[in-house]
């Protein structure tokens, strides 16, 4: 279930707002910036810099074009799959959505091993 290809005229503006600094390269500050989670909260500056290690194809500590054009696509890939199990289109994963993902995936788990899940990274500890 890959996303749609970009239009990559749209990508480079996108690269080039993101690359403050003008490097043609983007810094895992720079991403930060530009991320939003929904929320109207930065992204955990640990998971940004996992995300620029990931791309970071020449080990520099940040991303060419063409790194972030990979990460831009395997985001867009987890959020489409994200989507498919969001079946009440609430823009969070329910544990009946989480159970149905990961049976999809081959997992058989027990029902506590959600409630464990719900309550540990659920804000407020509570699943819907």
């Amino acid at each position: 279930m890959a996303a749609p290809p970009v239009d990559e005229a749209f990508l480079k503006r996108v690269f080039q707002q993101v690359d403050k600094d003008k490097s043609n390269a983007i810094s895992a500050t720079e991403l930060q910036a530009c991320l939003s989670n929904g929320t109207w909260e930065p992204f955990n500056s640990e998971t940004v810099k996992l995300m620029v290690a990931m791309f970071d194809r020449d080990h520099k500590g940040q991303l060419n074009y063409d790194e972030f054009k990979q990460l831009w696509k395997y985001i867009e890939d987890w959020r489409q799959c994200f989507t498919s199990f969001d079946k009440d289109k609430s823009s969070y994963i329910s544990k009946e959505e989480l159970k149905q993902a990961l049976t999809t995936f081959g997992y058989q788990l027990s029902d506590g091993f959600y409630d464990l899940m719900m309550a540990r990274f659920v804000k407020g500890g509570q699943g819907k």
